[in-house]
């Protein structure tokens, strides 16, 4: 069986409401295709 699933990166934001009115575009502009936020988990040395 061949896998369809594809992860793309869209873009990345600094705030929650900037990702989810950006998602909200995209599933209002593209329907048919299926969008999700994920996040980037920190990185505890960055601290």
């Amino acid at each position: 069986m061949h896998n369809k699933l594809q992860w793309s990166i869209i873009d990345r934001y600094r705030t929650k409401s900037d990702a989810e009115g950006h998602l909200n575009w995209w599933r209002h502009h593209v329907p048919d295709a299926k969008f999700e936020v994920i996040w980037d988990l920190p990185n505890p040395k960055d601290k």
